[in-house]
């Protein structure tokens, strides 16, 4: 019999290159030690080894971070804000960024308390004083937690704080706009209520 010949299943780099080319070698070892490093630094993280801000940016950027459930990264961002010195980055746009993707993420898995205590520690701290979209946020939270005053008054201390900001001014504008149209809706459904005695009844039955 003949014997059958033993193939090598494995491939030398030269002899990949020759199949996928060499700019995507570089591409796939490129990935692959990205991924290694992120995995790295995610170790680094959990152990509470991170220390810097541009190391938590860096490791919230990358793709694997962002396919996370958003319990982890609520788990990761609670770490980060409850470690990085805010003396030392209260004013800078990313730490603000942190704060603010915190609290999102908390608005969106925990009671209603737990992200207007971030909002109200990151004013209490002057994390975002000078950052727009702080108040934009936070004011959005209000409203939509139904205190439309409380809103008015962050956009109005945002303001006060950065009287620059086109941000903060066409919020201002957008929320007065609809503030009027809400009103004018209060007029027409009041005055229709009024002409009509059985409608009113029973919306007195109902209340």
């Amino acid at each position: 019999k003949q014997k059958k010949k033993n193939y090598k299943i494995f491939l030398t780099k030269n002899e990949m290159m020759n199949i996928i080319g060499k700019e995507n070698i570089g591409n796939l070892q490129e990935a692959q030690g990205d991924s290694n490093n992120w995995i790295k630094l995610r170790d680094r993280i959990e152990s509470c080894q991170c220390q810097t801000l541009g190391e938590w940016i860096s490791f919230f950027n990358h793709s694997q971070a962002k396919s996370e459930t958003l319990d982890k990264k609520k788990e990761w961002l609670y770490a980060a804000t409850s470690t990085l010195s805010i003396d030392q980055y209260h004013k800078n746009s990313d730490f603000v960024a942190l704060w603010l993707t915190y609290a999102k993420i908390q608005i969106q898995l925990d009671p209603e308390d737990d992200a207007r205590n971030t909002f109200k520690c990151m004013k209490h701290n002057g994390i975002g004083k000078y950052n727009p979209q702080f108040y934009i946020d936070f004011a959005n939270f209000e409203l939509n937690s139904g205190k439309p005053n409380k809103a008015k008054v962050i956009l109005e201390d945002g303001l006060a704080n950065i009287p620059t900001s086109k941000e903060i001014q066409k919020e201002i504008t957008n929320f007065e706009l609809k503030s009027l149209n809400e009103d004018q809706t209060d007029f027409t459904s009041n005055s229709k209520v009024q002409s009509d005695q059985s409608f009113n009844l029973v919306r007195e039955e109902v209340t």
